[in-house]
């Protein structure tokens, strides 16, 4: 009983941390500054990074080094669709934009499987953000493929290189599964001593 006890203990504690622990899964660096070039981010105009997961996380934060005078924007996430942007999956404000700096938004809880998936600024209707995304150094590490709006189409780039940071953490059960799938041993444990 003793073993059972330590072992649904530790359950915990390895949940509990894992949790807690938010880790950096892309970060292509920052920008090179706001007189090295970079790629408009107005009205209509969109701006995407391709990214890839091999195991299932949850998204904690989506960041982009962004520049200009500001103004509140959307973050979007979307799967993939050929090489482009597809079907849109999560969304969430962000503001920023002065001065050049990591923006985007936090404490997100956005669950996805392997694949791979679009982060992407966009400045929607409504919206008031004007700036732009920043070239990122030759030696950063660099997305996997990025893409811009053209006449409201995504469309890939073989140029533009944004800077992007992206947190998660490895999914784990929730002290609730945990819980119920020790009760289910200790169930389990029982019935075979009576048999």
């Amino acid at each position: 009983m003793k073993i059972i006890i330590r072992t649904i203990a530790g359950l915990f504690l390895m949940a509990a941390a894992a949790s807690a622990n938010a880790s950096i899964i892309v970060n292509t660096g920052p920008g090179l500054g706001s007189n090295s070039g970079g790629t408009s981010l107005n009205d209509g105009q969109f701006l995407a990074g391709q990214f890839s997961l091999a195991e299932q996380l949850t998204i904690t934060s989506i960041e982009g080094w962004i520049g200009g005078s500001g103004g509140a924007g959307t973050l979007v996430l979307y799967g993939n669709n050929g090489g482009v942007p597809g079907i849109e999956l999560f969304s969430s404000a962000f503001v920023g934009g002065f001065p050049d700096d990591w923006y985007g938004a936090n404490g997100l809880s956005w669950l996805l499987d392997a694949g791979t998936y679009w982060a992407a600024f966009e400045v929607r209707v409504g919206d008031t953000f004007s700036g732009y995304m920043e070239d990122i150094a030759a030696t950063s590490t660099p997305l996997a493929n990025y893409a811009f709006t053209s006449n409201g189409t995504y469309v890939p780039s073989s140029i533009e290189r944004y800077g992007f940071r992206i947190s998660g953490v490895q999914n784990v059960p929730s002290p609730s599964v945990l819980f119920l799938f020790v009760i289910a041993s200790l169930a389990t444990l029982k019935f075979r001593r009576k048999v």
